[in-house]
């Protein structure tokens, strides 16, 4: 016997995040639209918003801020789907977008029918904190990078050459190789002083990411059998998938 799919019955919410305010569409069980107003980015306001409409169905795009919204609403018994914005500007298009309109339209496709919004499926805040270490040191190694860069890029516009070392021992070649050119050495000597300070800290994140992945999660020791992946390589793919049960293929994985 054909069935016909019933309607949702409760509130839908369309959600248009932003860093200081978000955008908010409210429809009922017809679709109509009951509330479209902004709330301040605070999780006051929006515990006020699930206490007005318990169970309703949530959906956002992925931003900064979705990690912990979406848990929030979790937490409170709502259903929430956070919505793969690549995925979701290929269903609808408008020259006249603003965030009212975007919380409209996530709204009306939730309603409608949520696997249209191909939901990314967050982590737990535990994941995401074990992850920062991760991202904070990337953001280091970058920083490290370009200061190197440009102080070798000045000099070479001197007609000085620093010669290939490794990147902690740089500041300490530099000294050495500027010794004579105290004048230059005292106008790069605040860069290198910073890049010292990276490398130290850039050390620290990486005895914490070996703890953190040996004490916390032992299948990113199972990766490190492979040559040429280290604890923060493997720490990053676990915590990446997270739950390897939820790829049907395991070849997936590597497209994912």
């Amino acid at each position: 016997m054909k069935t016909t799919k019933q309607p949702y019955r409760r509130a839908v919410i369309g959600i248009d995040l932003g860093d200081k305010q978000h955008a908010i569409c409210v429809l009922d069980k017809n679709a109509n639209t009951l509330r479209e107003f902004s709330i301040p980015n605070h999780s006051k306001h929006l515990q006020a918003l699930a206490g007005e409409y318990p169970n309703a169905r949530i959906a956002m795009e992925v931003r900064t801020h979705s990690p912990w919204i979406s848990r929030l609403f979790t937490a409170r018994g709502m259903e929430v789907f956070v919505a793969n914005a690549r995925k979701l500007r290929a269903i609808y298009t408008n020259e006249r977008k603003s965030d009212k309109v975007d919380a409209r339209m996530l709204a009306r496709i939730a309603r409608m029918d949520p696997a249209l919004l191909h939901p990314v499926r967050r982590g737990t805040e535990q994941n995401q904190m074990d992850l920062l270490p991760i991202k904070l040191r990337d953001a280091m190694v970058s920083q490290r990078a370009a200061i190197i860069s440009s102080i070798r890029a000045s000099l070479k516009a001197l007609g000085m050459r620093l010669p290939c070392t490794s990147t902690d021992s740089f500041a300490r070649q530099a000294h050495s190789g500027l010794a004579q050119r105290t004048d230059l050495l005292a106008l790069i000597e605040p860069s290198l002083l910073a890049l010292e300070l990276l490398c130290a800290r850039i050390a620290e994140y990486d005895k914490a990411i070996t703890k953190t992945a040996a004490q916390r999660h032992p299948q990113a020791g199972k990766l490190q059998a492979i040559a040429g992946i280290g604890p923060i390589t493997s720490l990053r793919v676990v915590l990446t998938i997270e739950d390897p049960s939820r790829f049907k293929d395991v070849r997936d994985v590597g497209a994912f």
